[in-house]
């Protein structure tokens, strides 16, 4: 009772792969499940025909609903024949087409879901893993989930195939089913006692390798200057070469695993048939005629039904893995906290855009960057946060924008900022560029791309004179985050970016770090000029700075 529970323990697991599967997919789903199950009873109309040419060609008859097939319907019987084995593969390539294109919206789907998930969750959700994982989730992972189906679809397709053919060599020769039913168990009892383990294993090494290869690899692009700065390239490349070669044995053994039960399944079934039909002859069990007609029919039905279990053997070894997927990617989608939008407060006075009301702010539990700060950020207010490293300057400035949230408190905004659409824009310490063109990373989102406007954010980021002199102005392509631009250009392009949006509130994290005191100047000016109607809120670790160009001062120790 133990072992027939383990054995048939596989529908729990294909119940958990197809438990997400959308309402919008189901009818493609049951298509593909639809066109498996004609397969079978066409290969077994195909086999009886076949039956019937070969008693009519030893000068035999068949009759069929009353009507006689001799020689003189010869071509009748090879016609028919000819329409059912044609009609066979026109389903087979329907069946192949909606499996495939199944499982392909599949991936669509589900990759495009958890791309939406990690886009909207909080920021301390979404950093608390890193991101070639959360790339590798989107990539690999979700089409190794879509695959899970296409294994489901395989064991839908072997159980289906070995029952009706099976059902249809029973009539003929029952020591041949029974033998190959008994067969078949003992391969899928060896499979669940003596690989299950050794599958899952090798598919947690994989997994693991997995991740760690994407780690190494994102690690390897993202430090190029100074891996070969510190003259560390053997190390790095060494350390992902170890890794990819756990990769590779990992790959390997999944590979294999699910041939043994195949290999030891075929060599059973070959001596039993051998000895069946052995049997069958020294029984003189059928005529000559009778016996030739029905050994070439059951070869005919043999030859689809052993692949059918070959392939439930391969496909039942596999499901494991698949499940492992199911479970990341449904995971994924189920965890994470959802980024929450500011609210907007319409008893907040005229001139206020922003209010902080005795928030409390930390990363970590017991560790608390921000006490109980209030504070209102109102039309006309420069505002410079300073403060020793780590006292939680680019958290109050990520609150602002509600990039973070608040552990404790509550933040409001104006309703003037909630309705317009972006209000508040944003220039972080680390800027990240589109490898595309200079116009199309100041448009970021934007579609419809107002030229003359882009040159207007230039101007005031002091960049078009450098944008002008480039080879195709302001469609010149910048290279992969922005590689060909210097810090410096790299962080006014980020600000031009910014001011094309036209904010309400200007938020800029140490956005001009990278400039001399001169472009620093003449950049602060223009965008103190521009945001007059508005409001500035901006990071610096230069005294004069702050002096200079704030009218308020926040000071975080």
């Amino acid at each position: 009772m133990r072992y027939a529970k383990s054995l048939f323990n596989f529908t729990g697991d294909i119940s958990y792969i197809t438990s997400s599967l959308p309402a919008s997919l189901k009818g493609q789903w049951k298509h593909a499940i639809g066109w498996i199950c004609i397969l079978p009873l066409l290969d077994i109309l195909s086999a009886y025909w076949l039956y019937v040419l070969i008693i009519v060609l030893q000068n035999e008859h068949v009759v069929i609903r009353g009507i006689t097939f001799n020689r003189d319907k010869f071509t009748t019987i090879f016609i028919v024949i000819g329409v059912i084995t044609a009609l066979r593969q026109l389903v087979e390539y329907f069946s192949i087409k909606a499996s495939k294109h199944f499982t392909q919206q599949v991936f669509q789907l589900f990759s495009m879901r958890l791309l939406e998930k990690y886009m909207q969750m909080s920021w301390q959700s979404f950093s608390s893993e890193n991101r070639s994982a959360r790339m590798k989730n989107v990539t690999e992972t979700a089409l190794n989930y879509s695959y899970s189906f296409q294994i489901v679809l395989n064991l839908i397709n072997a159980c289906c195939t070995f029952v009706l053919i099976g059902i249809a060599i029973l009539f003929k020769m029952p020591l041949l089913i029974i033998s190959l039913i008994l067969t078949s168990l003992i391969s899928v009892l060896i499979s669940r006692l003596y690989l299950k383990q050794k599958l899952y294993d090798a598919s947690d090494k994989h997994e693991i390798s997995q991740k760690n290869f994407f780690q190494h690899v994102y690690e390897l692009f993202n430090f190029n200057r100074e891996i070969n700065i510190y003259k560390a390239n053997q190390f790095f490349l060494k350390r992902t070469g170890n890794n990819l070669d756990s990769l590779g044995k990992a790959k390997v053994e999944l590979s294999i695993l699910p041939h043994i039960p195949r290999l030891v399944l075929e060599l059973i079934i070959t001596l039993s048939l051998t000895g069946i039909l052995l049997f069958i002859t020294h029984q003189h069990a059928y005529s000559y005629q009778n016996l030739i007609a029905s050994l070439a029919t059951i070869a005919v039905l043999t030859r689809r039904m052993l692949p059918s279990i070959s392939l439930f053997l391969s496909s039942y070894t596999e499901l494991y893995g698949s499940k492992m997927n199911a479970r990341i990617v449904q995971d994924e989608l189920e965890n994470g906290v959802a980024q929450k939008p500011l609210m907007p407060d319409d008893n907040l006075p005229v001139q206020t855009l922003i209010r902080l009301d005795n928030i409390s702010f930390g990363y970590e539990s017991g560790h608390t960057l921000i006490h109980h700060f209030s504070y209102d950020i109102n039309v006309g207010d420069t505002v410079a946060i300073t403060g020793p490293t780590g006292t939680g300057k680019s958290s109050l400035i990520m609150l602002c924008g509600g990039i973070l949230q608040p552990t404790k408190g509550n933040i409001f905004i104006s309703t003037s900022l909630h309705t317009a659409e972006k209000a508040i824009t944003y220039v972080s310490q680390e800027v990240f560029l589109l490898n595309q063109s200079v116009l199309a990373n100041i448009c970021f989102g934007n579609d419809n791309m107002n030229e003359p406007q882009a040159w207007e954010a230039l101007k005031m980021a002091k960049l078009d004179g450098f944008i002008s002199g480039l080879p195709n102005g302001i469609y010149t392509e910048i290279g992969d985050n922005g590689t060909l631009f210097s810090g410096g250009q790299r962080q006014r392009l980020s600000i031009a970016r910014a001011l094309y949006q036209k904010p309400r509130v200007l938020l800029l994290d140490e956005a001009t770090a990278a400039l001399d005191e001169t472009t620093e100047k003449e950049v602060m000016t223009n965008i103190l000029a521009y945001m007059s109607s508005g409001a500035v809120l901006f990071i610096t670790h230069r005294n004069q700075t702050a002096e200079m160009f704030s009218n308020k001062t926040i000071t975080l120790n």
